[in-house]
């Protein structure tokens, strides 16, 4: 769509190998996984490119995290460095 990244698709970091796998609109990932190149994924909604909403982490020793992930903004700081909370 005009340059961007929209529907179902793939983005490869070069740097470290983690892929992003899902639903794209708007050239932001909305939907899918985030994978590790250790096994490490997580699975579920995203804003921004980082989780956001029901989501589940899957660890490689087998261990899961599910939950609600929200960002937030912490006064003074950078505005585009978000944090994710977690609300279990």
């Amino acid at each position: 769509m005009f340059g961007k990244k929209h529907g179902q698709g793939t983005y490869t970091y070069n740097e470290t190998g983690a892929k992003l796998v899902g639903e794209w609109a708007e050239n932001q990932i909305v939907k899918g996984r985030w994978l590790f190149t250790n096994g490490t994924y997580y699975e579920g909604g995203f804003s921004n490119n980082k989780p956001n909403g029901d989501g589940i982490w899957h660890f490689s020793n087998g261990n899961t995290v599910p939950g609600q992930y929200k960002q937030t903004v912490i006064p003074n700081e950078d505005p585009d460095d978000k944090k994710v909370n977690i609300k279990l």
